[in-house]
């Protein structure tokens, strides 16, 4: 049924970077040059979608554009602001469109006869490539606005956030920086925010030009992921997606182990067909169901408390990942571990790489934890003061990691760390039947993720987007 009404419009304007201006608006497919506010006897439609305007948004860039939604007719009218994408013709992870928190009205309502709403919307590209998309103002006499399927209503939040890599970079990089020393090699520290640099093992000459990882005994680097605490284990350069495709990427950890569970019940250090990695990943942790896992023996496990729920499951994807192995633990220093892990040597049993979305923690992420300036020490000879400088120790129970020990004929060992503080591979073996042990999801986040809030602490933790 045709309408004999239309829902004036007016364009006040468009905010981008600071600098105002106007844009032409379309009514049907006919273009006005000017600021207009329509009334009711101007255009007859069978739509219910009257008033939009296409936009090229440019890479990394932002724009916030402001709407005064007028009713002119004699009825009150419900109205809804939409986003209809052109180029690329869906919405990503690189696109983020939301009503800005500074708005006045809503990008949903109800006018009642001669009133108006000012409506305040942000567009973020943060891809590397242009997009076109057409914003709009659809209205009906009921609350169904009837939009069709590839338009779609603005009712999310816009919340002024960061790429968390780019966060954690930053507080980096504008931090004093101090030289501390471990193992002959130099490396970068910002003591202020508990970061430092890795120097990707020692193999960079440059003091910033490696991965950023937190240090010390309890840095601000708590997050809110699934529902429960995590923690940040650093930005990691060059995190392979598996096809190839390499990105700057934040790997967390769980800031409570799930549980004390065997590694693998076969006496295999292959973490690719192991127990672990299949609980994690395809079993009832990933799942969050009741399903079956090693505790020594085989038996029933519950998830559906503490498995991940699909909110988090949007928030990664696969990643590559370094089992590399060493046939000895005396003598590693960070930069040994994060060398042969990210090696070609293995296990007669185990392959040097996988995969996969949930992993353990590698040797060196533990190392590369602890304040050098208090540990000079080899990881076999880690003390509690060694220990006490590391976030990630864990004092009550052994901690499994990745690797694997590599020693001929010793296919049933992996690396683990002590309560004590010092890491070993030998004595008890993946089935640990008399004592599994401490299990802490590891994980890459998407480069996409943002940080929307919190300062990191335990009780403000980071929250992501």
């Amino acid at each position: 049924m045709k309408k004999n009404y239309l829902l004036g419009l007016i364009v006040l304007g468009l905010i981008s970077l600071s600098v105002y201006s106007t844009y032409a608006m379309f009514t049907s497919s006919v273009e006005t040059n000017d600021i207009v506010s329509l009334s009711a006897s101007t255009l007859l439609t069978e739509s219910e979608i009257v008033e939009y305007e296409r936009l090229t948004i440019k890479s990394k860039e932002k724009k916030v554009i402001e709407y005064t939604v007028n009713n002119n007719t004699d009825n009150s009218l419900y109205y809804g602001v939409w986003y209809e994408m052109i180029n690329p013709n869906s919405i990503n992870d690189d696109i983020v469109i939301g009503k800005s928190e500074d708005t006045t009205s809503d990008t949903l309502g109800q006018l009642t006869r001669g009133s108006n709403a000012k409506v305040l919307f942000v567009i973020d590209n943060k891809s590397s490539s242009n997009i076109v998309i057409n914003v709009g103002v659809g209205y009906s006499e009921t609350s169904s606005l009837n939009l069709p399927t590839n338009r779609n209503l603005i009712t999310e939040i816009y919340e002024e956030s960061v790429l968390a890599t780019e966060y954690i970079t930053d507080l980096y990089n504008n931090a004093s920086k101090t030289t501390i020393t471990n193992n002959n090699i130099n490396y970068s520290y910002a003591t202020s925010v508990g970061l430092m640099n890795d120097r990707l093992g020692g193999t960079t000459s440059s003091l910033d030009g490696g991965n950023i990882r937190y240090y010390g005994a309890n840095p601000n680097n708590y997050v809110l992921f699934n529902n429960e605490l995590w923690r940040i284990i650093g930005v990691f350069k060059d995190i392979d997606d598996g096809t190839g495709k390499t990105e700057t990427r934040v790997k967390i950890i769980r800031s409570e182990s799930i549980g004390n569970y065997s590694w693998d019940h076969d006496l295999s250090n292959n973490w690719s067909s192991s127990d672990m990695k299949e609980l994690l990943n395809e079993g009832a942790y990933y799942n969050k169901t009741i399903g079956q896992c090693y505790i020594g023996n085989l038996t029933t496990c519950d998830f559906t408390t503490i498995g991940l729920n699909n909110d988090a499951k949007n928030f990664i994807n696969n990643s590559l990942w370094y089992l590399g192995g060493s046939s000895t633990y005396k003598n590693l220093f960070a930069n040994n571990y994060y060398s042969f892990e990210r090696g070609t040597t293995t296990s007669s049993v185990s392959s040097y790489n996988w995969v996969g979305q949930i992993g353990l923690i590698n040797p060196s992420d533990y190392m590369y934890s602890g304040d050098f300036s208090v540990c000079n020490k080899a990881g076999y000879n880690w003390d509690t003061i060694c220990r006490d400088s590391s976030w990630l120790k864990d004092t009550s129970n052994i901690q499994w990691t990745i690797n694997p020990n590599t020693t001929k004929n010793q296919s049933q060992y992996v690396f683990y760390i002590l309560p004590s503080g010092y890491i070993d591979y030998y004595g008890t073996t993946v089935y640990s039947i008399g004592m599994p042990y401490s299990t802490y999801p590891t994980l890459f986040l998407k480069a996409v993720v943002l940080i929307t809030g919190g300062d990191g602490s335990s009780s403000n933790p980071y929250t992501l987007s």
